[in-house]
């Protein structure tokens, strides 16, 4: 009986070693999780770097406004002194007794006579006209995309 026990138990034994024989051990690779930890990586160097060119455009964007800022404002004080410059001397030409003595002895005027006056009506009415058309989406557009040509030009001056 002795005997028996220890040949079952020897048989028990074989089985389960045939079973976990037949059964082999598979190594999970880890082929599709580093897969898609490579294109995670991919997807936000990619990501990055199209925020960076963002901030790079935006920067050069802001530079050419400074720029022309800076231009349109020098020329805002050179036009300004050309205008004071013109007023003075529209100040000489409208001194009323200057015209008035001018008027009288060089040109042989003088005061016209009450049926001489002639008084005319005119209608009045508020009339508004723009100096420019507003732009169209096409035209909005289109300084888009020159302003977008001027970053880039922008930007590789800066990285030569």
């Amino acid at each position: 009986m002795n005997a028996q026990r220890i040949l079952n138990n020897e048989q028990h034994i074989m089985t389960e070693l045939k079973g976990k024989q037949r059964i082999k051990p598979t190594l999970v690779k880890g082929n599709k999780s580093t897969r898609s930890n490579k294109r995670r990586i991919v997807v936000w160097v990619l990501f990055v770097f199209i925020a960076l060119f963002g901030i790079i455009s935006r920067y050069s964007y802001i530079t050419q406004t400074n720029y022309d800022v800076a231009s349109l404002s020098h020329q805002l004080t050179s036009q300004e002194a050309v205008n004071s410059a013109l007023q003075l001397q529209l100040d000489q030409y409208m001194n009323l007794p200057q015209i008035r003595y001018t008027a009288m002895t060089q040109l042989g005027m003088h005061q016209p006579d009450n049926y001489q006056t002639v008084y005319i009506s005119v209608p009045r009415y508020d009339e508004i006209s723009l100096a420019t058309k507003p732009l169209t989406f096409y035209d909005k557009i289109l300084l888009s995309i020159d302003d977008f040509k001027v970053s880039l030009m922008n930007i590789r001056d800066i990285f030569g």
